[in-house]
Order: structure tokens, then sequence, then C-alpha cells
């Protein structure tokens, strides 16, 4: 669904809507300053939500990606971004789904530790790259995002994440890649083995 449905369905009122799209669309206006759309969701939307792996948890998920998605690529931050990878959003998406379905915290629930879990062990390990340079604009992806969520919506973990991001940067490659060639073959290289022998890539 685009922007321009989306102007059609305010104008015609959400009534019909789903009940999940009514409470996570709070409303369309029009930039006066250039015409275009812009819209405001509601950030804590999630929270009421809990992830069983129903349909219906499963279609809320992919509906909040979506929406939140859409806002960041219409954001100062999104379009600067997207100058540089234009097909930004895939990190932003699996960002929001393996802390909400893996460790259960939302966007405005997640902390460093939450990040640094997602980041340096559950991407790595759930993630398969078709070659290293896909990991490339992850980091970077991210805190563009999370830049976004500091200008956009004040949100108080913002900072800590953003510095957490920045400090990792230099290392996500290898440890991202890493994984990708030797964790996920546990039964001939076990972790335990292989953590010792590179302990500057890993925070905790």
């Amino acid at each position: 669904m685009n922007l321009t449905t989306y102007t059609i369905i305010a104008d015609l009122g959400i009534s019909h809507f789903p009940l999940f799209e009514k409470e996570i669309l709070h409303g369309i206006k029009k930039n006066r300053n250039n015409g275009e759309s812009s819209m405001s969701y509601d950030i804590n939307w999630l929270d009421k939500i809990e992830y069983d792996g129903s349909s219906e948890s499963e279609e809320a998920l992919d509906k909040y990606q979506n929406f939140i998605l859409e806002e960041f690529s219409l954001s100062a931050e999104g379009k600067a971004h997207i100058k540089v990878d234009p097909e930004m959003g895939f990190w932003i998406t699996q960002l929001i789904y393996y802390g909400f379905a893996y460790i259960g915290v939302t966007l405005p629930q997640m902390n460093e530790q939450d990040i640094n879990e997602i980041t340096t062990d559950l991407f790595p390990s759930k993630i398969s790259l078709g070659s290293p340079e896909d990991a490339d604009n992850t980091i970077p992806e991210l805190l563009a995002f999370w830049q976004f969520l500091r200008s956009k919506y004040k949100l108080s973990n913002a900072d800590s994440i953003i510095d957490f991001l920045v400090k990792i940067k230099p290392k996500f490659n290898a440890i991202m890649n890493l994984d990708s060639t030797v964790f996920t073959r546990k039964w001939l290289t076990p972790q335990a083995v292989i953590l010792p022998l590179y302990p500057d890539l890993f925070f905790r």
C-alpha cells in the first residue's frame, strides 16, 4: 500500500480499516511547503502485541515494519541514506524482527545489550550472506535509522544505541563473516573453541 493509497483512505475515513492499522496510523497530513504527504505513527504500538508465531502476530509485525520503513524513507535521514544505498530496509526489518520475535523487545524498549545480541549473535547465526560485502551497509543503515528515531521520536535509548553502533562498526564485517564461515558449522568447530582466538571482536 503506497502513500497515495494512505491519502485516499484518510480522505474517505478509516472506519473499515483493520484495528491494528487504525491504532498504528495516527494521521496523514499535507506538507504545505512542498506538497508531499507525511505520516505519524505510534512508535509504541507494537508493545501491545505478543509475538506467538501466529498469522495475526506475523501480519501485525509486517505492517509495523512497513509503516516505520515508509516513514524513515520520507525523513531527512532516510533520504540521505537512500542515495548511498537505494535498496535500504533489509537490516532495519531484521532488527525489528529479531528484537521482537527472539528477545521480546520493541524499538522503544531496546537497549545496548539487546542491540549487541542482535548484531553480534543473531545476525551472524541466522542470516546467510551471499558475499562478505553484503554486510557493508548493515551498520550505516542502522545508524541512519536510529538517528531518525532519535530525531523523530526522541527515544531515550537512541543515544546509547547509536554510540554502540559507532563502536561496533569497524568490527562488524569481521564478526558477521567469521560466524558465516565458522560458527554455523558448530559440529565441526565449536564456538567455545573459536571465541578465545578472536577476543577483540566481541563485546560480551
